[in-house]
């Protein structure tokens, strides 16, 4: 059976989730060797493949001022997974965004 709560229930329900788990969450966004660790993951086989994680690590790996070295060894990396997990047009992009920026690292 459902029970249906009041909307005061409801509302302090979500203002609890909110101060436990959402500010918190917002608050660690600020720390940007956080959100960079969170969109590479030092090991990029432990979690499901995502076309975009290889597209945005470089941009947030910038920002956390990652060295030009650890760049390029995560876009050979990258590069073998989105050659082996994605349709060709996503790897033709993702081959033009990693020669593009390979040229400015060096």
């Amino acid at each position: 059976m459902i029970r249906y709560k009041e909307p005061e229930e409801l509302f302090e329900e979500w203002e609890e989730y909110y101060k436990t788990i959402m500010i918190p969450f917002l608050n660690e966004c600020y720390d940007i060797k956080k959100v960079y660790n969170w969109v590479v993951q030092e090991n990029i086989e432990t979690k499901p493949y995502l076309y975009d994680q290889c597209l945005f690590f470089y941009f947030v790996g910038k920002m956390a001022d990652i060295s030009n070295e650890e760049l390029k060894k995560l876009f050979d990396a990258y590069s073998e997974r989105v050659k082996e997990e994605t349709p060709y047009n996503s790897y033709e992009k993702f081959s033009l965004l990693k020669n593009k920026v390979l040229k400015e690292l060096k």
